[in-house]
């Protein structure tokens, strides 16, 4: 796996293995990397933030705002392969020494087509857990070029 298949599969598919891998990596451990990531968006703006993990599952010391993750979302949108990357509807994983290739869907139906579609989305991030129930961060891109992130 790349690191682009990685993200992939972290940012259409929730592949939380994905953003451990990311993190350890990059960390060079989880502990030192949201140390970073945290210090990062205290410079973007987010006040009300803080990741203890790197995949967003519940964490009793988890927080965070609408309003942060609209900065973070219009920070990341700034790099083109991300907005490439979130609005994809689908993600091929690539084959493993343990698993076969496999096609991963958005969970995003703003981006696949169905009655929910629209055109302008660029997609960012949908989630699910059993405390937080539903969540949506999500950006479309009009004619103009004005981005509008929810």
């Amino acid at each position: 796996f790349t690191l682009h298949d990685l993200l992939r599969g972290m940012m259409i598919s929730s592949g939380n293995d994905a953003a451990n891998v990311i993190a350890q990596t990059l960390g060079p451990s989880i502990p030192t990397f949201m140390e970073k990531l945290n210090a990062l968006l205290k410079e973007i703006g987010c006040e009300h933030t803080r990741f203890c993990n790197p995949h967003g599952l519940h964490h009793p010391q988890h927080m965070t705002t609408a309003y942060d993750l609209a900065l973070m979302t219009r920070e990341a949108l700034k790099y083109p392969v991300f907005s490439d990357m979130v609005s994809q509807p689908r993600f091929m994983r690539p084959k493993t020494n343990k698993q076969a290739a496999v096609t991963l869907l958005q969970g995003n139906r703003l981006l696949r087509s169905g009655k929910f579609y629209y055109s302008k989305a660029i997609g960012v991030k949908t989630g699910y857990h059993s405390k937080a129930k539903n969540t949506f961060v999500g950006a479309a891109r009009g004619l103009d070029d004005r981005t509008l992130i929810v």
